[in-house]
């Protein structure tokens, strides 16, 4: 379990949290998921980063939202613990990241930082 620094967005560090993760949980090139984010914003009359447009994506791929529950509060190194394999897209309050096999992938370190939600990659 580690911290592994890493973005899918081949140009630049930038505010696209929820498409770097998705990108990278599912092996997927940054622009063919962008691209998708954006078509569905679009029908959505939304932004590409909003959780609308993230939940309608991860909907048509099937995937399935899980939530931690607040009673029993989760850190993200806790997750990485409890789900040592597979490929999650992790959410945290403002922020999205991806965890494969228990290693966290993100520009910044959010080890300490409490997971909303999550959808496991199949």
């Amino acid at each position: 379990m580690a911290f592994k620094y890493f973005t899918a967005n081949p140009v630049r560090e930038t505010n696209d949290c929820i498409i770097r993760s998705t990108a990278n949980a599912t092996g997927r090139e940054w622009r063919e998921v962008m691209k998708e984010f954006c078509d569905i914003a679009i029908e959505k009359y939304d932004m590409p980063n909003a959780y609308p447009v993230a939940l309608e994506y991860m909907n048509r791929y099937g995937y399935e939202e899980e939530y931690i529950h607040p009673s029993e509060p989760t850190t993200v190194e806790q997750f990485c613990k409890d789900h040592p394999t597979g490929r999650y897209i992790v959410l945290l309050e403002d922020h999205a990241l991806s965890v494969i096999d228990g290693d966290v992938y993100d520009l910044q370190d959010c080890m300490k930082s409490l997971v909303v939600s999550f959808w496991t990659v199949k």
